[in-house]
């Protein structure tokens, strides 16, 4: 039972990493404190991997492949006097973090388990705002303007950047809590193909 809680309190942590962040939509509400969140997620990640000893969470092949990725893109930023290639330096090292937290303290596999619920979790919301908005109208909380040309209105249950409601039709295309509904169709597809390997559960 203690196992299970802090497996769960590893999980919060992580979903709370990974959706302050693009592709999810949470970073441009307004108010979200986005940076703050994620520095000081990965910073507990950190610590708490660093309480371990080395061999628990240490991967070293993937961590070559990150330096040599991470010693690219600094050459890169030098020669070419680049700095947008630090974002993706900063990227990298919070993708080995993450990797290396999951494999440590979750398990690929419930973190799988947990991904795959949470998309279906948002299809299900997205289902019930399509029906409610097409036959009575859902009226947004708030909108966001995220890029020049997208718009994304929080319905509650789901969001969407392709909403009409006129008096002859009412109808959207929900995206989870994604910037665009393609973007929520890839994750789920990875759900799906997630569930199809390790569970292959019909009923999900």
């Amino acid at each position: 039972m203690r196992h299970l809680i802090n497996k769960n309190k590893h999980l919060i942590l992580l979903w709370m990493t990974l959706t302050s962040t693009a592709p999810f939509i949470f970073y441009e509400w307004p108010g979200h404190p986005y940076k703050l969140l994620t520095i000081t997620c990965l910073s507990i990640m950190t610590l708490q991997l660093l309480s371990l000893p080395r061999g628990k969470f240490y991967n070293i092949k993937l961590l070559i492949i990150i330096l040599a990725q991470i010693s690219y893109y600094l050459f890169d930023t030098i020669y070419h006097n680049n700095l947008a290639n630090l974002n993706l330096c900063i990227q990298l090292t919070s993708f080995y973090i993450i990797v290396c937290y999951i494999n440590a303290f979750i398990g690929f596999i419930s973190f799988a388990k947990s991904y795959i619920y949470i998309m279906l979790s948002m299809a299900i919301g997205g289902v019930i705002i399509f029906f409610t908005h097409l036959f009575i109208g859902v009226n947004p909380l708030f909108y966001v303007d995220y890029s020049e040309t997208g718009t994304s209105y929080f319905l509650w249950l789901t969001t969407s950047n392709v909403y009409y409601n006129f008096e002859n039709i009412r109808i959207l295309r929900y995206s989870g809590f994604f910037d665009e509904p393609g973007a929520f169709g890839l994750y789920a597809l990875f759900a799906i193909l997630l569930n199809k390997v390790y569970f292959n559960d019909k009923k999900i």
